[in-house]
């Protein structure tokens, strides 16, 4: 009786300090995951704002660049430089989504990128200038162009994307050469439609008549220059 006691007591014992080992264990692992919860929550909230920040930044290195080359050549094809540029950051958005580095089937993706975002800015400048040069005002030549040209590029941006979309999706045996150029042209095709049929069409107006209104003031000046002069 006393040794069945003693071994009774021994067990009871046994499991009240693992209970008390599991209670304190969890405690700890829900203090961990709550600490690890808030440092994610600021991370995530410093990354959205780093993110949001460089967005601009770009965005604003965009405009001057785009003001900067209108300056030296057509306000469209200065346009056009600036939205494959934006292409080429929506393909390195894509693989930085996707976490893969960059590589030799990366960069021949930026090739094919490259030379589809520039056939869509040139279907829509070409279709500005057509309308510009027949003596319509710039507001509705922008207009125009871009609706008559938004079918073509619509449709080369969804050929590309879709068609690339499974093997940009794909995990399967042999997907590592193939799986990069489908990433970045399909995010990088996304971006450049996107670009090409909203942000171009408005920048290319507003250079236009910001052009316009410097030649005027120019002129204005030189005449007032040359009346003193006499």
């Amino acid at each position: 009786d006393v040794a069945s006691a003693s071994v009774g007591e021994l067990i009871g014992e046994v499991s009240r300090d693992l209970s008390t080992l599991m209670r304190q264990e969890l405690a700890l692992a829900k203090a961990e995951m709550r600490e690890e919860a808030v440092k994610s929550g600021k991370a995530a909230g410093l990354l959205g704002g780093a993110g949001l920040a460089g967005y601009f930044v770009l965005l604003f290195l965009s405009a001057a660049l785009w003001a900067g080359l209108s300056n030296v050549m057509d306000p469209g094809w200065a346009a056009l430089i600036v939205a494959a540029g934006w292409a080429l950051v929506g393909g390195v958005l894509g693989l930085a989504v996707v976490g893969m580095p960059l590589s030799v089937s990366a960069a021949v993706g930026f090739i094919a990128l490259l030379g589809q975002a520039v056939l869509n800015g040139v279907l829509i400048v070409s279709a500005i200038k057509v309308r510009l040069d027949a003596g319509e005002a710039v507001e509705v030549a922008v207009v125009k162009g871009t609706r008559e040209r938004l079918r073509a590029v619509l449709m080369t941006a969804l050929l590309a994307s879709l068609g690339l979309l499974p093997a940009a999706l794909s995990h399967a045996i042999g997907s590592e050469t193939q799986r990069p150029i489908a990433v970045v042209v399909v995010a990088g095709t996304v971006s450049a439609a996107a670009v090409t049929l909203v942000v171009l069409p408005v920048v290319y107006a507003a250079l236009c008549r910001m052009r316009a209104r410097f030649e005027a003031w120019r002129d204005a000046r030189e005449e007032r220059e040359a009346s003193e002069a006499v």
